[in-house]
């Protein structure tokens, strides 16, 4: 699956409603979960510190929640072909950004899109969620995925 597969347009395409439950923790396919790595610490984009992952957690900024079935397939914005399926929102995508630089939003799309597991990634409501399709992975393994993908991030574009 190529790295654009993320932008592909579902279109007049027959969409197939499956009914997903969220897999519970040990029944999912994570790559890691985010209490393997609660020590961690994220630099911030500006570079004048970095927060640890417990901080960011207990702080509501990873806060995850699944997407309703009827509610998965979701727009852009910019066109009106839905996307998806997403099964989870990250529903404080605005604490994330002190961790990305300036007009790079679209690049932790990216990041969390190549990690194990995530199949597509789009932010909605201008950056305050972010819509995160991994029907394999359980809510801890999805904060995880962020996580790396923040460290991933941060690791190919240093500030300055």
């Amino acid at each position: 699956m190529g790295l654009l597969e993320r932008f592909r347009a579902t279109g007049d395409e027959q969409i197939e409603q499956v009914d997903w439950t969220p897999p519970a923790y040990g029944a999912c396919q994570c790559d890691g979960h985010v209490e393997d790595v609660l020590e961690l610490r994220i630099p911030l984009a500006d570079g004048t510190g970095d927060v640890a992952v417990w901080a960011l957690l207990t702080s509501g900024a990873l806060a995850t929640v699944p997407v309703e079935p009827d509610l998965q397939q979701l727009s852009d914005g910019l066109t009106p072909q839905g996307r998806g399926p997403f099964q989870w929102l990250l529903t404080a995508g605005e604490r994330l950004m002190p961790f990305i630089a300036e007009g790079a939003t679209s690049k932790l799309e990216d990041a969390l899109f190549v990690q194990e597991g995530v199949e597509r990634a789009m932010w909605q409501h201008r950056r305050k969620e972010l819509a995160v399709g991994a029907p394999r992975m359980c809510i801890n393994g999805v904060q995880c995925a962020v996580v790396m993908a923040l460290m991933n991030l941060r690791a190919a574009h240093p500030p300055a």
